[in-house]
């Protein structure tokens, strides 16, 4: 059985409101009419609505349409289960205190994305981890701060308003991803990836990075991994600057515009051609989400 939330308030930042606009009464009532509480929105045929602070364990499941800043306290678990679509309305954005544990499967992806164009992304704070699996996240960003952790694996982002992945401090492990989309598509980010100083923890492997202007502005990590990787199609794979020292290992990566060089980078066995798509017998050595 899916839990329903455990609170729904009328306010936005102050509750956690899920089902059809405008119901009231009952916090345990979730939906409308014959409504199962889900979380499914099978209740009126329309997704169920979230913005506010999220006080208890939650699950989230058929269509979802987050229509505020909607904060996971500390302590909290929002659980997203297999096949759920959650959609932004706006500037909607989820800032993680807790735990955001988004469970796509192969057969099953978990969808994000903007109700029209736009929104106001993921911020993992101090304290706060996101867990992907076998996402596909359209617009928005993903950030760490301070000690917030992102480990995304199987899964694909693209078309940021700016700059995708960022981190002001934390850790982020990214595994059998792509950030970008392939030749002959056009993208919106900026930056795939924005490091900024400030104690970044650093595993980026076998994954894509394209089609933006810079793959990443590498300007805070040490000893970051960034091994088995394509880049292709951005104007400049990757960046550094000397006000910023850092250290990263991008070998047997494939560049289409060439190896990067610059203080720091260490990029031995570079690849001739693109690593091989992922099918879940070549995780060694290949690169991209895999089926």
């Amino acid at each position: 059985m899916v839990k329903a939330l455990a609170l729904v308030l009328a306010l936005p930042l102050i509750g956690c409101v899920v089902g059809d606009p405008g119901t009231t009464g009952d916090p345990n009532m979730m939906g409308s009419g014959s409504g199962s509480g889900s979380g499914s929105g099978s209740g009126s045929g329309t997704a169920n609505q979230v913005s506010g602070t999220i006080d208890a364990n939650t699950q989230w499941s058929g269509e979802i349409l987050v229509v505020g800043i909607t904060t996971i306290n500390a302590g909290v678990t929002v659980t997203v289960a297999a096949g759920t679509t959650l959609t932004f309305k706006g500037v909607a954005a989820l800032q993680v205190n807790g735990i955001l544990d988004v469970q796509g499967t192969s057969a099953a992806k978990v969808t994000m994305k903007p109700e029209t164009q736009g929104w106001g992304g993921i911020s993992i704070n101090a304290g706060g981890e996101l867990k992907f699996n076998y996402v596909d996240q359209t617009g928005g960003m993903i950030t760490t701060n301070g000690t917030g952790k992102a480990t995304i694996v199987d899964s694909r982002m693209s078309h940021a308003s700016g700059d995708f992945l960022m981190m002001n401090g934390g850790t982020i492990d990214v595994s059998y991803s792509a950030i970008g989309v392939e030749p002959g598509q056009t993208d919106t980010t900026h930056c795939d990836m924005h490091f900024n100083p400030g104690g970044n923890v650093i595993k980026f492997v076998h994954s894509n990075v394209s089609s933006s202007s810079y793959g990443v502005m590498f300007f805070g990590g040490m000893s970051a991994d960034f091994t088995y990787n394509n880049w292709f199609t951005n104007t400049t794979d990757v960046d550094t600057q000397t006000s910023s020292p850092v250290s990263g290992n991008f070998s047997n990566g494939w560049f289409d515009k060439g190896a990067p060089t610059g203080s720091g980078l260490t990029v031995s066995n570079p690849a001739g051609q693109r690593l091989s798509a992922c099918d879940g017998t070549n995780d060694a050595s290949c690169a991209g989400p895999r089926p």
